[in-house]
């Protein structure tokens, strides 16, 4: 993480993404166990103060409590900031329920967040583009998925917001574009991943006959699931601090 801060204002804007992670475990009276929340930045008030919109689980307001202090993670087109925060009203205005927060840390940035790779050991498939796949990037620069075109069984070794390294049984040419098929199990539910990328590397594993360790570049990947990615991360380094402590 950056040491540097940043002025709220210059970096965050209506619109941002939020992210709520509660620093000390609060009940709520329809969230009795919910302690990280999604939401969306609805005004920046000077260099210390924002509105958001009050989350909503399973269609229900969750009324998070005046004095209540959180870690904010903000995902902007300029990349992942985060900073401590805590609620000093709550109101409603017109139609819009919303919570004022007071920052109470400096604004900071992750450095290239979305380049650090996780360790991590989930199942995928991994195939080479289809002719209507490759049709499609050739014509129109956009890769749509064929979700029907089967794929060789893999296990990604690592992952991040830029790409992920894997071994299989198939090996694949470097510079080719392949299809990744797997699921992040997210604490919001299951995100079913379907990207294509670069393949920068393919090399046999000694010790492993007849697997080759292999990675890829994300070049189709929507900002979307991009984010999911980096969530997934999040989240998954959470767990493990939790049972660190």
């Amino acid at each position: 993480m950056s040491t540097q801060e940043f002025m709220l204002s210059k970096f965050i804007a209506p619109g941002a993404r939020v992210e709520l992670l509660a620093k000390e475990f609060v009940i709520h009276s329809n969230a009795p166990e919910k302690k990280i929340y999604e939401s969306k930045v609805v005004d920046v008030i000077g260099n210390d103060k924002l509105e958001i919109l009050m989350p909503i689980e399973q269609t229900k307001l969750v009324l998070l409590p005046v004095n209540g202090e959180y870690n904010l993670h903000f995902f902007t087109s300029r990349g992942l900031f985060q900073c401590d925060a805590k609620v000093t009203n709550r109101y409603k205005e017109g139609s819009l329920y919303l919570l004022e927060m007071k920052l109470t840390g400096s604004l900071q940035k992750y450095q290239r967040r979305e380049f650090y790779r996780f360790p991590c050991v989930l199942d995928m498939e991994v195939r080479e583009l289809t002719a209507d796949e490759k049709r499609g990037i050739e014509q129109e620069g956009e890769f749509i998925a064929d979700d029907e075109a089967p794929g060789t069984k893999a296990v990604i070794l690592d992952i991040s917001g830029g790409g992920l390294r894997f071994t299989s049984a198939t090996p694949f040419e470097p510079k080719s574009t392949v299809v990744c098929n797997y699921v992040l199990r997210r604490e919001s539910g299951n995100r079913r991943m379907c990207v294509a990328g670069e393949l920068l590397s393919c090399r046999r594993l000694e010790k492993n006959p007849g697997q080759y360790e292999q990675r890829v570049r994300f070049t189709y990947i929507s900002p979307r699931e991009r984010e999911d990615v980096i969530r997934y991360i999040f989240e998954e380094e959470r767990k493990k601090r939790q049972k660190e402590n």
